[in-house]
């Protein structure tokens, strides 16, 4: 109940619309529930399923990873060591490109510490902020709701006045100290933070353990957190609304020349996004500086467009898609040199035809020095994966 009525989950679902923090979010106390249960009795099965939701849990959503898994890590890493480095093996395929090939997008240009610290939450916007569908800005004239509800805090109160300080208590108190400005030196220290972009992201976490810590106050204080936590459903009921709609045609994300990122900081750095704007709206798929182009036969798939051009003089034709490495050109079955330095459209895939009729590939392969060691871990992970299941009863203590 109390992570279901807090504040902030909601507006990810109805505000934000982020659905990957969202389903992060439900894998990342999945696996508490996972963990625990290995923890208490190591079995082959229950091993599996950790192993599972973990995997899971770090291909699902790369910002949620990078303080859920530290969390998860700290309470288990002794009865669970071999599950979080089988984990992280499965996942090697995913996350060694996301390292470095991040270098080949805006990302380390745009998301600074400059813009993170614009964005902190003032101490009184994580108690209470009115609901509404808003954004975040600079300063503390956030229209977003941060907050995780003004009763769901006296709950937490509640949990802190039990006796016993446990793990949860910590957390809680840890993930409050990096969402408010105070926390800004350790920001600074620790570069590789600025991926989370906005630290009120952070209140997503507070729900969770904020959840376990309600657990708490409900077992030292039972009617009293019953009362408030149905003052907190109460509250929420009459301050959630479901507004501020706004509607877009298919045809306007089909034509979209740009990403859905919030800084376009996912986008490739050849890219210019001010040139490729006379894009939108533009209905073809592939297209040349200067003259009429016929395609036909065309198959377009996420890694592999193929399709025949008809040009009346040697051209240089481009495609509808952003280059990044990986995107190889085929003409008539020879491979052709990738051009994603034009002036006119920079960043997009292009290449050199002569004249006549042609067969096009354009395909996205993993041929990077980073995909191909991710991809070749990965596997040798999978087949070490399926002996340590056959052989689990006889390493006990590896994996205590």
């Amino acid at each position: 109940i109390f992570s279901l009525t807090a504040i902030y989950p909601l507006a990810v679902i109805m505000i934000r619309g982020s659905l990957g923090e969202t389903l992060a979010l439900f894998l990342l106390a999945l696996n508490f529930y996972l963990l625990d249960r290995f923890s208490q009795k190591p079995t082959r099965w229950r091993y599996l399923l950790a192993v599972a939701g973990v995997s899971a849990f770090l291909l699902f959503h790369n910002i949620s990873v990078i303080f859920g898994l530290p969390l998860l890590f700290i309470r288990y890493w002794r009865k669970a060591f071999l599950v979080f480095i089988n984990s992280v093996g499965l996942t090697l395929f995913f996350w060694l490109p996301l390292i470095f090939e991040r270098r080949f997008t805006y990302f380390n240009s745009i998301v600074d510490a400059s813009e993170l610290f614009k964005h902190f939450p003032t101490f009184g916007q994580l108690i209470y902020m009115p609901w509404n569908f808003g954004m975040s800005v600079p300063g503390p004239a956030d229209t977003m709701s941060f907050t995780l509800g003004p009763i769901h805090w006296l709950i937490i109160l509640l949990a802190f006045l039990a006796k016993k300080r446990k793990f949860f208590h910590w957390a809680f108190l840890a993930f409050v100290f990096l969402a408010l400005p105070v926390s800004g030196w350790l920001w600074r220290l620790f570069p590789v933070l600025n991926f989370v972009q906005f630290p009120w992201r952070l209140v997503l976490f507070l729900s969770l353990t904020g959840s376990y810590l309600a657990a708490i106050s409900g077992k030292a204080y039972p009617k009293i957190t019953a009362a408030l936590l149905a003052g907190a459903v109460i509250f929420t009921l009459a301050t959630v609304r479901d507004q501020g709609h706004f509607n877009w045609p298919d045809d306007f994300y089909y034509h979209y020349p740009f990403t859905t990122t919030t800084q376009l900081e996912a986008m490739p750095r050849w890219f210019d996004a001010a040139k490729n704007a006379q894009l939108f709206g533009y209905p073809d798929k592939v297209f040349s500086l200067g003259q009429a182009v016929t395609t036909e036969q065309i198959i377009w798939q996420t890694q592999r467009h193929s399709y025949q051009v008809t040009v009346d003089q040697n051209d240089q034709l481009f495609e509808r898609t952003a280059y990044f490495p990986g995107w190889s050109v085929t003409v008539d079955g020879q491979a052709q040199a990738v051009i994603y330095d034009n002036q006119v459209y920079p960043g997009l895939i292009g290449f050199n035809v002569p004249v006549g009729t042609h067969q096009i590939v354009s395909e996205f392969s993993d041929s990077t020095p980073a995909r191909q060691i991710g991809d070749i871990v990965s596997l040798i992970t999978v087949a070490l994966s399926f002996l340590i299941f056959l052989l689990f009863p006889k390493l006990p203590k590896l994996l205590k």
